[in-house]
């Protein structure tokens, strides 16, 4: 169960961070060692073909799997990631994705990420890894 305060400080970092709120990110739900955020469907995301681009699909896939890392009481960065593209992201209000560990060590935790459109197909599904820096600060 995540304590409060973290979830608190997590909530905070999700609604203040500017790159965060550049794509609209929402943070809906979050457990240790899970988290659930959306994205709005926006014109300003879109690549030239009209979708979604990677690059924010890729950011929401990421940062909802930091997200999940850091419900332990940790402070993360990115080693790696990796996303498959599986079905453009398209006629959809927002996408959802949920993040889960795989794996929640002392220095690294590994988090597999699926993407979904509002009805409910998933569009992509990706794996991160996260180096641990310390205890977040709350």
């Amino acid at each position: 169960m995540i304590r409060p305060e973290v979830e608190d400080a997590l909530r905070k970092m999700v609604s203040t961070n500017r790159y965060m709120c550049l794509l609209g990110l929402e943070l809906l739900e979050v457990g240790e060692g899970y988290a659930k955020m959306r994205m709005p469907y926006d014109d300003a995301l879109l690549n030239p073909m009209g979708y979604l681009h990677g690059g924010a699909l890729y950011s929401l896939a990421d940062v909802t799997g930091g997200i999940a890392c850091r419900a332990y009481g940790v402070n993360v960065v990115t080693t790696d990631g990796q996303i498959r593209y599986l079905s453009p992201a398209r006629d959809t209000e927002y996408i959802t994705c949920v993040a889960s560990k795989e794996k929640q060590g002392t220095h690294i935790g590994v988090y597999r990420a699926t993407l979904f459109d509002d009805a409910g197909n998933i569009t992509d599904t990706g794996s991160f890894s996260y180096y641990i820096l310390g205890d977040l600060e709350v």
